[in-house]
């Protein structure tokens, strides 16, 4: 990591701390060396050492010191999420300033880590990323992206709803704090990361699915409970099978009752009109139907 912030800081060597107590001139060194950092407003790099209530033991310039969840390079909504990052930060390096220096012992340092610049992160659909589990909630999963990266671009919260995992019985099974592998399906409205386990979501929203329009593919019908049928391209993608006056201008009702005689497992011949991306749904149009009933 260091190299990363050699690029951004110009950095030239690693600050290397004593191994030993330092004695009391080079305490004083030490001391005026962090003095000069705060009345000069640079920024130094800094270790996480250990988690507190409301902060981290750190150190810098040699010296312990403290950086409250407050003056982190990012912000959480709560201080929970805080201390479920908190194994995951230990002994990483960031920048900050010296926001108070009291000389006189116990000597009390506080940083502000908030002048770290971070790159912007290039998420790409499809891609799969480890998070931590931040909150799992009725509708799915808040999930923070950064530890993925190590941390070099800082923190990315992102949203898994439930309804994209595939496996039910495993999405019930992830506890808060977990570490899971998940896809990055986008952005919703709010650019915020959207996550999900389904891998065939990914194709819809990747456009390797539009090679689908415009033509004739096999639908696999399944029969619902409630007697509604459910259409699946491939066996795999699921589809929309719209009974319009303007899909059917001339057959409308033929087409309805068509439909309603289908059977559970019936291969049908249908042909492509769209790709929903935002429903991930085939918008299919039955064709051949003449020969379908007789």
């Amino acid at each position: 990591m260091f190299e990363f912030l050699k690029k951004i800081f110009g950095i030239t060597k690693q600050v290397k701390l004593p191994s030993k107590r330092p004695n009391k001139d080079y305490l004083k060194q030490l001391i005026e060396n962090l003095k000069e950092v705060k009345t000069n407003n640079k920024v130094i790099p800094f270790t996480i050492q250990e988690l507190k209530p409301k902060g981290f033991l750190i150190k810098i310039g040699g010296l312990f010191g403290f950086i409250p969840f407050s003056h982190m390079p990012w912000n959480y909504q709560n201080l929970l999420y805080w201390h479920i990052v908190a194994p995951y930060l230990i002994g990483h390096k960031f920048f900050g300033s010296v926001h108070r220096l009291k000389e006189t012992q116990p000597i009390h340092i506080t940083v502000d880590g908030q002048k770290h610049k971070f790159l912007e992160n290039d998420l790409e659909i499809g891609e799969a990323y480890e998070c931590i589990v931040l909150l799992k909630a009725s509708y799915g999963l808040f999930l923070e992206v950064g530890y993925d990266f190590n941390w070099e671009y800082g923190s990315a919260i992102g949203l898994a709803h439930k309804s994209t995992f595939f496996d039910t019985e495993e999405y019930e099974n992830i506890k808060q704090g977990d570490i899971i592998t998940t896809y990055f399906h986008g952005y919703n409205a709010d650019k915020k990361p959207i996550f999900g386990d389904n891998i065939k979501d990914i194709d819809f929203l990747t456009g390797k699915l539009d090679k689908y329009i415009n033509t004739t593919v096999e639908v696999t019908v399944r029969k619902l409970p409630n007697n509604k049928n459910e259409y699946f391209v491939d066996n795999v993608y699921p589809a929309t099978l719209s009974v319009t006056k303007s899909i059917y201008p001339n057959n409308k009702q033929y087409i309805k009752e068509v439909v309603a005689n289908f059977i559970d497992n019936e291969k049908i011949t249908c042909e492509v009109l769209g790709i929903s991306d935002k429903r991930k749904k085939i918008q299919l149009k039955l064709i051949d139907e003449y020969k379908r009933i007789k």
